[in-house]
């Protein structure tokens, strides 16, 4: 894989935000400089950049047919006490506007390694192993708006600047939480589409963890484009605690949203089925409009590292954060961006089911 010195790549938002407020002085005339019938269409998503808000995002990125050919580009931070090489991805993402809240209309395929040429059989070997992570690179990994209200309470949303990327007139935004534990954003905005063309992902310290750099961008979709399948079957259930009970757990056992960090509700709730296994996990859900918090719930896990207060903790090479306790034979597990965050909410949770 190709190695990004951090001196050169983990530059600061506030390095960023100067870079995107000079190039209004060199780029101020572009959104405007459209042929007639094109102008048109810029204004379908932003005319302006008052007009940006976190529901438009949500909306070009879930209502829209594209394609699109992106590197992802993440620091490997699996080690602990220390930031790894970049971890760099080439895919190809297809997307058919979603019918519904549920909508399965994509597809995120694997391309190979940013700068390197992949022999047959390892990149074979490598798209397997894509293909088991896809699904949550696609919801997950990157820069998403869940809930729109609830980004806008937890988020806030600046405009700073304008440029070009892919030939394409762009505003660059920053998306800045109002709580000191979450990752902040930098988004270039595709003015006609209102596709973030860039996601940068920076930490508390300003330095740039991820980023996603689309190289290809066409706003339309193959005819054969088959929806992606989930690797386990999948039941909806309208609240953790009827999740909960149908793996035979005691509802008590989900918690409310008073132990999670600041801003996060309750989200969806549903069970999962390992269709070689048949193991059955409730799985909840929990957002603040851009950040997830994942609480899987089994009983008698396989994976049992004791009871009481013993906790395990590890990082996916992805970025996502893993912590888990098993209590009265039941395994909580919980996954999340930031460390902090998973830490609080599983110790939280931890105090309820003790003390029950």
């Amino acid at each position: 894989m190709r190695s990004y010195g951090l001196p050169t790549r983990a530059r600061s938002i506030r390095s960023a935000l100067w870079t995107a407020a000079a190039s209004v002085l060199w780029c101020a005339g572009t959104v405007g400089a459209q042929e007639p019938g094109a102008r048109a269409a810029e204004r379908e998503a932003f005319a302006w950049p008052w007009e940006i808000n976190f529901h438009a995002i949500s909306k070009a990125m879930v209502e829209r047919d594209y394609q699109v050919t992106q590197v992802r580009r993440i620091i490997d931070r699996s080690q602990p006490d220390r930031l790894g090489e970049w971890i760099t991805l080439r895919e190809c993402l297809t997307h058919a506007a979603e019918a519904g809240p549920h909508s399965k209309a994509f597809q995120l395929e694997y391309l190979g390694t940013e700068g390197k040429q992949l022999a047959a059989d390892e990149l074979a070997r490598r798209t397997r192993e894509f293909d088991r992570i896809a699904g949550f690179l696609y919801h997950f990994q990157g820069f998403r708006v869940f809930d729109a209200d609830l980004a806008e309470r937890n988020y806030e949303l600046a405009f700073a600047g304008v440029g070009q990327r892919l030939d394409r007139s762009v505003y660059v935004v920053t998306v800045t939480p109002r709580h000191n534990d979450r990752s902040r954003w930098l988004l270039e905005l595709d003015v006609r589409t209102g596709y973030p063309l860039y996601r940068g992902e920076y930490d508390e310290a300003d330095r740039l963890m991820a980023e996603v750099e689309v190289t290809e961008f066409a706003a339309s979709v193959p005819d054969d484009l088959e929806p992606f399948r989930e690797r386990y079957g999948v039941e909806r259930h309208p609240d953790a605690g009827t999740a909960a009970k149908a793996i035979g757990l005691d509802s008590a056992s989900v918690p409310g949203t008073d132990l999670l960090p600041p801003g996060f509700e309750m989200g969806s709730s549903r069970v999962l089925t390992d269709p070689l296994s048949g193991d059955r996990r409730a799985v909840v859900i929990y957002s603040d409009g851009v950040e997830q918090l994942f609480l899987r719930l089994e009983p008698s896990p396989s994976w049992t590292i004791g009871e009481g207060h013993t906790f395990a903790k590890q990082r996916g090479p992805t970025g996502e954060v893993q912590g888990s306790f098993v209590h009265k034979g039941v395994g909580y597990l919980m996954v999340g961006r930031e460390e902090t965050t998973v830490r609080e909410a599983l110790l939280k949770l931890y105090a309820q089911v003790a003390s029950d």
